[in-house]
This record gives structure tokens, C-alpha cells and sequence, in this order.
């Protein structure tokens, strides 16, 4: 089932908070996979870019200055075209992230005894234990030797881990959850329930989402995701900018060459 994250009680969204920023070890969480938000990562990458792009574009008018026609040199201009899309994605991530904060959560995939939960974009996708057919739990060699294990759920929930003990004991966790949660299910058990799922406020109501009022303002840890647009605009956008920058390169110094 899938339903948006500021759509839950205010109880739920601050325990989702928790477990998916905690640095410790907590019961309610079996193991995840935290997805890359990219951190520190987009400034190093904004920077290596304009490096880059300066170095194209010293070596572009080295090569004019030597009277080698543009067309000798064409994978630096194709270098040029990639940093500089690198370049508008690092830039506008940065703006992004003052114009939209940042998640009160960590996207990515969360085990919980009771299901299995992505978080991503604003949206939670949850997935009952008690409904998990048996995992997949696939073995990935190279060269005959050991590379990691892939345990697959199916759909989106998929985990990688770099021990085959590891994986096996992942399984093993997920299958005695299942067997575990049926048989509160089965036996009512409200309070054992309450202590093991962090839905438990939704799960034992049925009410997945809290009824919108405008005269009442949401109260707690909210989520702001970029909207699809401008994710669109970015990657799109940097794109065409790339190309049309190293075509406009291009053109320039061709010119300047006739001259």
C-alpha cells in the first residue's frame, strides 16, 4: 500500500523519524537500506566540474592558438558538454535544497517486524510482513569468487549485502517476523502488536491517512519533496545546456579558426 508520509498521525511520522535517523540499534528495526542523499558530495562535484570545464576550454583555445582546426578535438568538446551538464545538476541540487528542505526522514528501504517500508519523494510504500511470499536469496559470483548476495521481496525491495551469513540471517529475521506477527494477528494481541509496529496507530484503525482540514495546521515533522517538475528541469535541462554550450563552443572556435 502506498500513501503520502504527511498523511499520517503525528505520532507515526515522528516514530518513522526516528527509526530511519537513529544511529542505533533499535527493536523496532530489523535492517535497512538508507538511500545516498548525495550530502557533501554535489559541492565536490560542482567544483570538480568547473575544473573541468575550465581545463576544455584553456585546452580548446591552446589547440586554436597552435592552429588546429576544432574538429581535431572533438571527445574534449564531448568532456565539455558532460561537465557542464554536471555542472547545472550539482548547481541547481544545491538550490533545490534551500528552496525545498530536506526530508525530516532517510529515504530508502526499512525492515520493520511487521512489513517492509520505502520512503521516497514524500510517499511511503509499505508492504504487511504477514503478505511476503518466501524471499529470493540470490548468490552473485565473478570470476568463481564470492561477490555479495541479493535478497529480493519483490517489487522495490531489494537489499545487498557482502556476506552470504549476513543475507541468510536477514532472511531468517524477515520469515520469523512473519510467523511471529500472524500469530498476534490471529491471537488480537493489541498491546504486542502496538510494540512491534511502528503503523500500529494505522494498521490497528485502518485509517492510513489523517482527514485533510485547511482551518487546522499540521503539527510535527513534515516532508517537502521537490516536486517532479523540477527534477525533470534539472536533469533535462542540464542536458540540453551541456550540448548546447559545447555546440556553441564549437561553432565559436571553428569561426575564430577561418579568421
Amino acid at each position: 500500500m502506498k500513501f503520502p508520509y504527511n498523511g499520517l498521525p503525528r505520532v507515526v511520522r515522528e516514530r518513522l523519524v526516528r527509526l530511519t535517523t537513529t544511529k542505533t540499534g533499535d527493536p523496532l528495526l530489523l535492517f535497512s537500506d538508507p538511500s545516498w542523499n548525495m550530502g557533501w558530495f554535489k559541492y565536490f562535484l560542482l567544483i570538480a566540474a568547473m575544473g573541468v570545464m575550465g581545463f576544455c576550454l584553456d585546452f580548446l583555445l591552446g589547440r586554436l592558438r597552435s592552429g588546429v582546426h576544432p574538429r581535431h578535438d572533438e571527445e574534449v568538446f564531448f568532456s565539455l558538454a558532460a561537465a557542464t551538464f554536471f555542472f547545472l545538476v550539482a548547481g541547481l541540487a544545491i538550490v533545490y535544497r534551500f528552496v525545498w528542505k530536506p526530508p525530516p526522514y532517510r529515504e530508502g528501504l526499512y525492515v520493520f517486524p511487521s512489513g517492509l517500508m520505502r520512503v521516497s519523494g514524500g510517499d511511503i510504500d509499505f508492504t504487511p510482513v504477514t503478505t511476503l511470499g518466501r524471499p529470493t536469496l540470490v548468490t552473485v559470483r565473478r570470476n568463481g569468487s564470492y561477490s555479495h548476495s541479493r535478497l529480493e521481496f519483490g517489487g522495490p525491495f531489494t537489499f545487498t549485502f557482502y556476506s552470504n551469513a549476513a543475507a541468510e540471517e536477514a532472511v531468517g529475521k524477515v520469515l520469523n517476523a512473519k510467523q511471529h506477527m500472524a500469530a498476534l494477528i490471529a491471537a488480537k494481541a493489541e498491546e504486542p502488536i502496538r510494540a512491534l509496529d511502528p503503523f500500529a496507530e494505522c494498521s490497528l484503525s485502518g485509517t492510513w491517512t489523517m482527514p485533510a482540514n485547511p482551518h487546522i495546521p499540521v503539527e510535527g515533522p513534515l516532508a517537502t519533496p521537490t516536486p517532479g517538475v523540477a527534477t525533470a528541469v534539472q536533469v533535462v535541462g542540464s542536458l540540453v545546456l551541456g550540448v548546447a554550450v559545447s555546440a556553441a563552443a564549437y561553432g565559436v572556435l571553428s569561426w575564430l579558426h577561418t579568421r
